[in-house]
């Protein structure tokens, strides 16, 4: 549903699931209902590795550093990649390019690794304050 919505409008994919060995979610010991645990498109893992990380204090900070490297990285791609206009089809189709059962595509891993980037440069502060810079 999310990825026919996001042929018309723009929207910023990420999926906070865990990853194990078999690349499914265990809610319980293996059974028959295991596939029913699996889930597609495949976890953001470095995103939900940043936003678990820390004392439990940072963490209640994390994820506003998250989504302020989200929505720069986001304005800097579209700023390079379509100044005279956008269709959200260009931005869905990015984040889903190379995209595979278990993993995500190059494109969608880049990403999320600049917008990491971005967020480690976000201090606390800034997000309690909502002044991020840039």
């Amino acid at each position: 549903m999310m990825n026919e919505f996001s042929k018309k409008f723009l929207c910023i994919p990420v999926n906070l699931r865990p990853e194990y060995a078999t690349g499914a979610l265990r809610f319980c010991p293996p059974s028959r209902h295991d596939i029913l645990a699996q889930g597609y498109p495949a976890g953001d893992h470095s995103v939900l590795d940043f936003v678990l990380r820390g004392k439990r204090n940072e963490q209640a900070f994390l994820p506003s550093c998250f989504l302020a490297g989200v929505f720069k990285k986001t304005r800097l791609w579209l700023e390079e990649n379509h100044a005279t206009g956008f269709h959200p089809l260009d931005f869905q189709k990015f984040m889903t390019n190379g995209q595979q059962i278990h993993e995500q595509g190059p494109d969608r891993i880049a990403f999320y690794d600049d917008v990491l980037t971005i967020a480690e440069e976000v201090d606390f502060a800034s997000c309690m304050t909502g002044l991020i810079p840039g």
